[in-house]
């Protein structure tokens, strides 16, 4: 057998990788005079939208500009914003890396904006200079700009307005580590050089291998791209705009290998998808993902008490893991994927607690995994899973949803397609099926075999619930502001729509499965199922999720099968969704970096038995997550800890203790003030001593009314 590895290794010096299979990416139109080089790439990200018509920019504040260095810069940074207003706007703040920026300057002239950047922040790295315009929302209409123009030393030019799009694209790249390919939503790993670079790394292995990846020459003339391991090398000459290949030929053993281009000084050169190919089988169980959005414990097999619905994972529980007490670390989704893909708790990587998106440089499963030798593959299907939230870096392949969902019956044909694509070598795969979040709009034959007798009658005359049921949104906003409970009858069908998009995606999880099992991979993988929250169907009349950490919302299901695992066990001590990261990484043999959760064994109870509590917290995020006045709502900030049959909630300005008796939470009296128990339990969350409110990317028009059709925002 031919074992083909992603190679990961060479990302650890350069920046993120690619793997296996797929088309080569394209960048056409991104060489010339549209950003600085040498050592410096400048890209307008979110804030900014071009307006090609009238070549102007529009900015929705706060407004960032990525800028990346390749070494530290000589010269300072100047920008000059040209206002298209006949009265521009004043005011303006600048944060530098999210911080209040003391040593950058801003200086405003005749109306126009003058930004200094000194060389000693142009340091190594990616950085973010946010401008921030306070009470930009009441004004009739965004800032507008005739002109974006910068100056480093010698080099200097001009961002155009009509190639904003292309530009976002690159900013992706940048801010989340793959690349958007603009076909059907698929994104790749890759590294970028700015500039004639070289990087090396060292590669190889006990058997003798073959480097293979191509490369794509973005610049205004020719390029020498090379790879050279000891005294062997591959180069390729590869003309302006055009795309190349190399294949380097590795004898056994551990060697650095270079990875150089000669070529313009205003050029961006791309490496895409490395690949190493071995001889030697490489035996690396496979790693399946899944993760079931918005689904309650209580909804899904072996917790249901009702088969009928999900038959698919009550057959799977029979020979997996049921984890009984098992907590989501947030009540909503991308603090939860962030966690679970990182190990840490949501305040201390910050997605959704202070940042829109997880923070570039955040060590992940599926790049740790990539560095072992995965071909990493991820398909979302809900828009806060999408790769500009950051959860796709360390992916070779990572598919966005469509709009803000993709169905479970799509999401699977796409992740079954791919699986036939890279065959049967080392895989992490990671599915997040979307279905059970509001709307719930599954198709007839399953809200037929869910749906009360006589529904459409029972609901008759009731205000908003007949729309509700049938998924409209603007219904189901009316309906979670209304005061009182809902009749019984509404609630009923309510649940059944719930329950029937619950039974739509387990079906599909059987299909994923029955093409695991033909291609050999079902029986030796570890396969982890979990939910990222849960979802309020009515009690205490509450609907939907976030704003609150009540056990609907915080208590998950979570299964494992373990490699070989056929025979059913339980476990029914704490665990969270932070544990995985480890536990994946231990399996493949991976070291892990410092992270919060534990890792899990096949027989769990003594690795678990002397953690001392599980946490989760809740956090508004203007302009991405702001936890509005809903009657829901306890808090901007809510903690939650579960130390043994104790549970605190916290928040300024309350508290509240429970104790469990048997499978319930009684409440029981809090000891000690507000200013105490917050000091206690936010002691626990590295990172919450930060500003909450700190300028975050705004949010461009499509992605707002992906979220509003979410319920996220307004």
């Amino acid at each position: 057998m031919v074992a083909v590895t992603a190679l990961a290794a060479a990302l650890a010096c350069t920046g993120p990788a690619g793997g296996v299979g797929g088309p080569e990416p394209s960048l056409d139109g991104m060489y010339g005079r549209i950003f600085a080089v040498s050592p410096l790439l400048l890209l307008p990200g979110s804030g900014w939208e071009g307006a090609p018509r009238k070549q102007t920019w529009k900015l929705r504040s706060p407004a960032t500009l990525l800028i990346k260095a390749t070494r530290r810069a000589e010269a300072a940074l100047e920008l000059q914003l040209v206002p298209a207003d006949p009265e521009p706007a004043s005011g303006w703040q600048l944060f530098w890396d999210g911080d209040a920026a003391a040593d950058v300057t801003l200086a405003e002239e005749g109306g126009v904006l003058r930004v200094t950047v000194p060389p000693g922040l142009l340091t190594h790295g990616t950085h973010r200079l946010a401008l921030v315009l306070p009470g930009w929302k009441s004004r009739e209409k965004p800032p507008e700009f005739s002109c974006l123009a910068w100056r480093c030393g010698a080099e200097a030019g001009e961002f155009q307005a009509d190639r904003w799009r292309e530009l976002r694209r690159f900013a992706g790249l940048v801010d989340n580590g793959v690349l958007e390919t603009g076909e059907d939503g698929v994104h790749r790993g890759g590294f970028l050089f700015l500039g004639p670079h070289a990087r090396q790394c060292r590669l190889g292995g006990p058997t003798p291998s073959r480097l293979e990846l191509s490369v794509v020459n973005h610049a205004a003339g020719e390029a020498r791209f090379t790879v050279s391991g000891g005294r062997r090398s591959a180069r390729a000459v590869v003309p302006a705009g055009g795309t190349g290949a190399l294949a380097l030929e590795l004898p056994a053993g551990e060697r650095l290998v270079t990875f150089s281009v000669e070529g313009p000084e205003s050029g961006a050169f791309w490496w895409d998808a490395p690949v190493l190919r071995s001889a030697a089988p490489v035996d690396l169980p496979p790693v399946i993902l899944i993760t079931l959005d918005t689904t309650r414990r209580d909804a899904v097999s072996p917790w249901s008490g009702d088969d009928e619905v999900t038959p698919v994972l009550a057959a799977f529980a029979g020979e997996a893991t049921a984890f009984n007490r098992a907590y989501a670390v947030s009540p909503w989704t991308l603090p939860s994927h962030a966690s679970i893909f990182t190990g840490r708790y949501p305040s201390e990587h910050g997605a959704g607690v202070r940042e829109p998106a997880l923070p570039p440089g955040s060590d992940t499963l599926a790049a740790r995994l990539r560095a072992r030798g995965y071909h990493t593959a991820g398909f979302a299907g809900g828009a806060f899973s999408s790769a500009r939230y950051g959860v796709a870096r360390g992916f070779v392949h990572y598919r966005d949803p469509d709009g803000f969902q993709t169905p479970a019956h799509r999401l699977t044909n796409k992740a079954i397609a791919h699986l036939n694509a890279v065959g049967d070598g080392s895989l992490f795969l990671f599915v997040n099926y979307f279905d059970p979040h509001f709307p719930y709009r599954a198709p007839k034959r399953w809200r037929e075999r869910f749906m009360p007798p006589g529904a459409e009658r029972r609901l008759a005359g009731l205000p908003d619930w007949p729309a509700v049921i049938l998924g409209d949104t603007e219904a189901f906003k009316r309906v979670q502001r209304a005061d009182g409970p809902a009749p019984e009858a509404a609630l009923d069908c309510l649940r059944a729509a719930y329950r029937s998009e619950v039974a739509r995606m387990d079906h599909e999880l059987g299909r994923l499965f029955d093409e695991l099992r033909r291609l050999g991979l079902y029986e030796r993988a570890f396969i982890a199922l979990l939910a990222d929250h849960g979802e309020f169907l009515g009690e205490q009349g509450f609907y939907d999720h976030s704003f609150r950490l009540d056990p609907e919302l915080i208590e998950i299901p979570l299964l494992v099968k373990w490699p070989g695992q056929s025979e059913p066990r339980s476990v029914g001590l704490p665990v969270s969704q932070v544990d995985l990261f480890p536990t994946i990484l231990r399996l493949a043999g991976v070291d892990a970096p410092p992270a919060s959760g534990l890792a899990l064994q096949p027989e769990a109870r003594q690795a678990l038995a002397g953690r001392p509590r599980v946490l989760m917290e809740e956090h508004s995020l203007p302009g991405v997550h702001a936890l509005g006045p809903r009657r829901i709502k306890l808090a901007d900030h809510l903690f939650g800890l579960v130390a043994g049959d104790e549970r605190l909630w916290a928040w300024e300005g309350g508290q509240r203790c429970s104790g469990r008796q048997g499978e319930l939470w009684v409440d029981r009296p809090c000891g000690g003030a507000w200013p105490e128990t917050l000091a206690a339990v936010s002691g626990h969350f590295t990172g919450v001593g930060q500003a909450v409110e700190q300028p975050s990317r705004a949010l461009d028009d499509e992605e707002r009314e992906q979220l509003r059709q979410l319920g996220y925002v307004e």
